[in-house]
């Protein structure tokens, strides 16, 4: 019988909830997702590790992710389960997607928006003196955690902490109620 996160050939098996299933701010951020021509699915979704494998914490557990993106299909996958609000994460992984795929364009707008006065104050707010402080304590939880993007061989983790880094602001700040760009 099916046990969410249980190891099937290796891998941990996925929980796919149905639209039905789904509460009220997870079936709007579907229909929004429906407007802008993707797929958005709500599963127990996994960190994975550069061969594309579930990664497992140092007791053996696998570690969940809030959520990810796959470019080729359109489809934002996100934990049903995630802590951090939905719209958050759902703008979080269109960020990722750009970031992979209109790279020139978007971090000319990363770069704009990242020496702004707001993205400052964002910085600021979050408890840091600067982006580089951020961007130090992104790699170490990252590099902890095994994130390939950060452990391969000459990755640019500046680079990437700063994608992560835009991407949570990006999702704390467009389309949202209060401070919305």
């Amino acid at each position: 019988s099916f046990v969410e996160g249980k190891s099937i050939f290796n891998e941990p098996s996925v929980k796919t909830l149905n639209y039905s299933e789904l509460s009220e701010g997870q079936k709007e951020v579907v229909d929004i997702g429906k407007q802008l021509g993707w797929t958005v699915k709500f599963e127990s979704v996994f960190a994975k590790d550069e061969n594309g494998r579930a990664r497992k914490d140092e007791n053996g557990n696998y570690i969940r992710a809030e959520g990810k993106v796959n470019a080729l299909t359109k489809v934002i996958y996100i934990d049903y389960n995630c802590k951090k609000p939905i719209k958050f994460v759902f703008i979080h992984e269109l960020a990722d997607f750009l970031s992979k795929n209109y790279t020139a364009k978007y971090f000319r707008f990363m770069r704009k928006i990242m020496r702004s006065g707001l993205f400052k104050n964002y910085i600021t707010a979050k408890g840091y003196k600067s982006i580089s402080d951020y961007n130090k304590v992104i790699c170490a939880q990252r590099i902890k955690n095994k994130d390939p993007n950060f452990t391969k061989p000459g990755a640019d983790t500046k680079l990437q902490a700063n994608i992560e880094m835009f991407s949570d602001f990006c999702g704390e700040h467009l389309f949202s109620d209060e401070g919305g760009l």
